[in-house]
């Protein structure tokens, strides 16, 4: 065997140990770009117009900084009003974390988690002119160019609850749509709207289905549809207007309640109600309004395959 043989021999294992270590020194130096937690939160990140009840509010440009580490808020309104937030994942806790500052010298701190497609944050603003406020904010991630951001606020102590705000952020140069409502639709023009926690519209081909829309109190930490919206529900009002399919999957609080059922079917007779055997037992009968699951066979067939479509489409 040649020397420059026993050389290559020798340096191979070296050459390896020595890339190894570099890998694993620069995966130590930059965790944030290699460990899945900190990523939970970049959905959010991208330039945005930031909409309220269908109208433009502000502006919102979300970076990533620090190696990944932080994402940094910057958020301007046309009024002057503008303001900053740092949010991190702080392994210790093993939570998502936000602190907040405006031009108006207040200030919020919020703690939570990435849950359910949803970044989930408690905490607390304190005012320039010294009032503490609870606080509860959900960032929802509605796609590749969609994000609602809902927040509570509470003055007394946490004895009731009040929207702060209710954002939908679009993407700029994304496809245009009706910003009250936020929808995506595929190929065949299927399209499906979120309204609020589990709910959704979901029409095309001249076909409408409420999925767990028909609520009005959401649980603690999920949003309930904001009163225009429950309104037009309730009204039976376009978009919603003429729905051929109301499904409640179970009943819970922020899936089903029954006067907003009641008054939604009033107003548009010709929708079927659809959920569990529960919602026909008394104090909760719907009365001429129930239809039991296993009556969902009535629908015809082309609904059917519509529906299953729907919910494909939906993942």
């Amino acid at each position: 065997m040649s020397r420059r043989i026993l050389l290559r021999l020798w340096l191979a294992p070296l050459l390896l140990c020595a890339a190894s270590g570099v890998w694993a020194q620069t995966a130590t130096r930059t965790p944030c770009e290699s460990i899945p937690q900190y990523k939970q939160f970049d959905f959010w990140v991208g330039e945005w117009d930031v909409t309220a009840e269908g109208r433009k509010v502000g502006d919102s440009s979300i970076q990533r900084i620090v190696g990944g580490c932080v994402i940094y808020e910057n958020y301007e309104q046309p009024d002057g009003y503008l303001g900053k937030s740092f949010n991190f994942f702080d392994a210790h806790l093993g939570k998502w974390r936000q602190t907040w500052v405006d031009a108006g010298g207040n200030t919020s701190e919020f703690a939570g988690e990435y849950k359910d497609g949803a970044m989930r944050y408690e905490g607390e603003t304190h005012r320039q002119s010294g009032a503490k406020i609870l606080r509860r904010m959900i960032v929802y991630n509605l796609g590749p160019d969609r994000v609602r951001q809902y927040s509570e606020r509470s003055i007394d102590g946490g004895k009731t609850w009040g929207v702060a705000y209710d954002f939908i952020y679009v993407r700029k140069n994304a496809r245009a749509i009706d910003s009250t409502l936020q929808s995506t639709a595929d190929a065949n023009h299927l399209e499906i709207t979120y309204l609020a926690n589990e709910g959704f519209l979901i029409s095309g081909a001249g076909k409408k289905i409420l999925l767990d829309a028909l609520f009005r109190e959401g649980v603690k930490g999920y949003a309930a549809p904001s009163a225009p919206v429950r309104e037009k529900l309730e009204k039976a009002a376009a978009p919603f207007d003429s729905v051929d399919l109301a499904l409640a999957t179970h009943y819970h609080a922020d899936h089903f309640d029954q006067m907003t059922v009641s008054r939604h079917l009033s107003s548009n007779p010709q929708a079927l109600f659809v959920s569990t055997p529960q919602v026909e037992q008394p104090p909760n009968s719907m009365c001429n309004y129930k239809v039991r699951l296993s009556a969902v066979a009535e629908v015809d067939a082309t609904l059917i395959a519509w529906i299953k479509r729907a919910f494909e489409s939906a993942g």
